[in-house]
């Protein structure tokens, strides 16, 4: 079967780009229990999930201030759990 998460795209966005940086390889999932009203309410992809759209404040302006936390990170100036977390595990 295909699996879809129809809440969590940030998180989702934010594993992609630590993926792209070569940071996490793969990442745990809780599979529950299928809710198709749920599932009809929130899943809007037209790609079957291949891709994360953010519509609050738009791709790129996301894009560019998860580069420029990260690149802060790298430097120790700040900490993220989620990438402070992958490192230590790296």
């Amino acid at each position: 079967g295909i699996w879809f998460a129809v809440r969590g795209n940030r998180r989702l966005f934010v594993y992609q780009e630590l993926e792209s940086r070569n940071q996490i390889e793969q990442v745990q999932v809780t599979k529950k229990t299928f809710d198709r009203f749920l599932f009809n309410k929130q899943y809007t992809s037209k790609n079957e999930g291949r891709s994360v759209k953010i519509r609050s404040l738009g791709e790129e302006a996301v894009k560019q201030e998860f580069s420029r936390i990260w690149a802060e990170h790298k430097q120790g100036i700040r900490k993220c759990n989620t990438i402070a977390l992958i490192d230590q595990k790296g």
